[in-house]
């Protein structure tokens, strides 16, 4: 079985979008994992204003996912101010509308701030049915664009809501809307499950529609232990048909140096090419 390949984007630092496309298309993925900021070269408003699926189907690749970044103190679906989840509401449907205009049909939500001094505001109750409501609405209108809304679960160092997928499930249950599914992430998972990840990946089943993968310490697929024939025979049992988006945040990397520093640059491409060609030949 064949599962597509892609890169999120925002590892590439401040490259435009072209010239990422590129990028990845060298590295040897099918498609990318549009990353989109709430500010920058990778904003909304700037995103909207280029010919995204020429720029695709020229290189040849396809847009599988889109992930809204929610990076900034300034959009949180979970705050107890109004206005920061007005914010992040608005940032996100900005995001739905990149996705679309991207030919694409998934795109990943957070439902906390996403920060290493990330914080519960009143209590864990009230914050999670505060996301519930900000992710409801964002779902609601991404079903007019066609595009499913996500979920990921993180881990409890990076943000303060979600961070199993049973976590996930409930909320998207408590949601209630048919266009809200999950994304699980290899990495997450082994930080924060108690049982085996084909067990969690099972649970997960059709409500995953995407899955971040990672080698032992966030690494490109070849370059630690991790069991890939174990995964992929373990998607291939539930009938995971998603793409496999790499997001490989290894020690020490910095997405800055992607575009001022062309011996790092070359250096971190080759790996992704790498660990691309690695993962293919366990599908093969």
């Amino acid at each position: 079985m064949y599962w597509s390949q892609i890169i999120h984007m925002w590892m590439y630092g401040a490259l435009s979008f072209g010239e990422i496309v590129k990028k990845i298309k060298k590295a040897g993925a099918d498609g990318v994992d549009l990353s989109i900021a709430y500010e920058g070269p990778s904003s909304p408003s700037s995103l909207l204003r280029q010919d995204l699926q020429g720029m695709l189907r020229d290189a040849g690749l396809k847009a599988y996912a889109a992930s809204a970044l929610y990076f900034h103190r300034e959009i949180d679906l979970s705050s107890n101010e109004k206005k920061t989840r007005e914010a992040a509401i608005d940032f996100s449907r900005q995001s739905v509308d990149v996705t679309a205009h991207a030919a694409c049909d998934r795109m990943l939500v957070a439902p906390s701030w996403v920060s290493t001094t990330n914080k519960i505001y009143e209590s864990y109750e009230e914050d999670w049915k505060r996301a519930v409501d900000s992710i409801a609405q964002i779902a609601s209108y991404a079903a007019t664009q066609g595009v499913t809304i996500m979920i990921e679960p993180i881990n409890r160092y990076r943000v303060s809501l979600v961070h199993t997928v049973g976590e996930a499930l409930k909320m998207k249950e408590e949601i209630g809307l048919p266009n809200v599914g999950i994304i699980p992430d290899v990495f997450h998972i082994k930080i924060e499950e108690t049982k085996p990840l084909c067990t969690v990946l099972e649970a997960a089943g059709k409500d995953m529609k995407c899955l971040h993968v990672s080698d032992s310490g966030r690494t490109l697929p070849g370059m630690g232990v991790f069991d890939w024939q174990e995964l992929l025979s373990c998607l291939a049992k539930i009938g995971f048909d998603g793409p496999l988006s790499h997001e490989p945040v290894m020690l020490y990397f910095d997405e800055k140096k992607m575009g001022t520093d062309k011996d790092y640059a070359g250096h971190i491409e080759n790996l992704f090419a790498s660990g691309v060609k690695h993962l293919r030949a366990f599908m093969d």
